[in-house]
């Protein structure tokens, strides 16, 4: 019988870079989920660009539009995996940020947390990104890392 306060069950929350293929990440997600029988829920985190100004960053008209574009980014990126799985509760959210910041956040109430790290040729060994790796050393609950192709 599961435990409602067992990490290992809550839904799962997904990091995702809607700039990077990320194809392995929502196999990965998609395919845990409906194997649990537990939602995902998605975040994408971004930064105000630069060219915004210290002004325009404060005016909520253009802090909301920003956020709608990110969040019909991922939308699209998400919605060939959504009619894959049907039957996969799926929440996503788009909101300005630190990215490692904010899955450590998300995750505290929810299963394991999931990112991505890109697979790079190195002769120092395999590295992971900032964000995976402050992931993997801030979160409190279970961390998978999926290498991304």
């Amino acid at each position: 019988m599961r435990d409602k306060d067992d990490a290992s069950y809550g839904d799962l929350v997904v990091g995702v870079d809607v700039h990077q293929h990320c194809e392995a990440l929502l196999r990965f997600a998609f395919d845990e989920a409906e194997q649990r029988g537990c939602g995902i829920r998605f975040l994408s985190a971004w930064a105000l660009p630069p060219f915004v100004g210290y002004g325009a960053a404060y005016d909520p008209r253009v802090h909301a539009q920003l956020e709608m574009s990110a969040k019909a980014t991922l939308d699209d990126v998400l919605m060939p995996w959504k009619k894959r799985y049907p039957d996969v509760r799926t929440t996503a959210q788009a909101s300005v940020g630190h990215a490692a910041t904010q899955l450590v956040d998300s995750g505290r109430e929810a299963g394991p947390t999931v990112v991505g790290r890109r697979v790079r040729d190195s002769s120092m060994g395999t590295r992971i990104g900032p964000v995976a790796q402050a992931v993997l050393h801030h979160a409190r609950t279970p961390v998978v890392v999926v290498p991304l192709t």
